[in-house]
């Protein structure tokens, strides 16, 4: 009988470690951001360039996506 009632105690034991174990687990469920940076250092057609960035940002958007700095100001180099 004692037997028993020590294995009955280490299962309800095993049981709520198990328990606090998912819930610790469980609360890590907001996954973490990321971050995308994208530098162009060189635009070999200007005129294309300008016409992407009205189709991509709304479809950056759409997916979820954030700008924190854009632009679409070309500036000459060289």
């Amino acid at each position: 009988m004692k037997t028993q009632v020590t294995v009955a105690l280490a299962m309800l034991a095993g049981v709520g470690i198990g328990a606090v174990g998912i819930h610790g687990v469980d609360a890590q469920g907001k996954a973490p951001g990321a971050y995308a940076v994208i530098d162009i250092s060189a635009i070999t057609d200007a005129e294309m360039f300008k016409k992407i960035g009205p189709i991509a940002g709304p479809a950056a958007t759409n997916a979820g996506g954030k700008f924190i700095i854009r632009t679409i100001v070309l500036d000459a180099v060289g």
